[in-house]
C-alpha cells in the first residue's frame, strides 16, 4: 500500500484494511456497528505508533454516515481515502426460497444502498 503515508482513510468496515493502511502511514477512521471489534482493531493500530479512531455507524442509516464523515474530517482534517467494506448476511439468512422479504431488503440496504451511499 504505497502511496498512503500522511493521507486520511475512512474505512466502513474492513478492519484488517485498516490495520495495512495505518502500517503503511495513513491515519485511519473506522467505522462499525460492533464498536468493539473497530476498538480493538485502532487500539492495535494505535499501540504501535498509528493513528486511528472509532466510529459508531449504521451503513443503512443515511444520517450516521454524514455524521461519520464529519467527524472524521473534524479529527484528522481531511478525507483522502474511502473504503467500504463493509456487508455481509444479514441475520434470519434461509436458503432463498426461505428467506423473508426483510432479511433480502436488509440485505439491500446493507451491501448495495450502503455502499452507493
Amino acid at each position: 500500500m504505497s502511496g498512503v503515508s500522511g493521507q486520511v482513510a475512512f474505512l466502513a468496515g474492513g478492519t484488517a484494511t485498516a490495520r495495512c493502511l495505518a502500517a503503511a502511514g495513513a491515519a485511519v477512521a473506522i467505522a462499525d456497528m460492533d464498536p468493539a471489534v473497530a476498538e480493538r482493531t485502532a487500539s492495535a493500530v494505535n499501540n504501535t505508533g498509528g493513528h486511528a479512531i472509532v466510529l459508531h455507524m449504521d451503513l443503512t442509516q443515511d444520517a450516521q454516515i454524514a455524521v461519520a464523515i464529519g467527524a472524521t474530517v473534524q479529527a484528522f482534517g481531511r478525507l483522502d481515502i474511502l473504503f467500504n467494506a463493509a456487508g455481509g448476511t444479514p441475520e434470519g439468512y434461509d436458503p432463498v426460497t426461505e428467506v423473508a422479504l426483510e432479511v433480502f431488503e436488509r440485505g439491500i440496504q446493507l451491501d448495495l444502498r450502503g455502499a452507493f451511499l
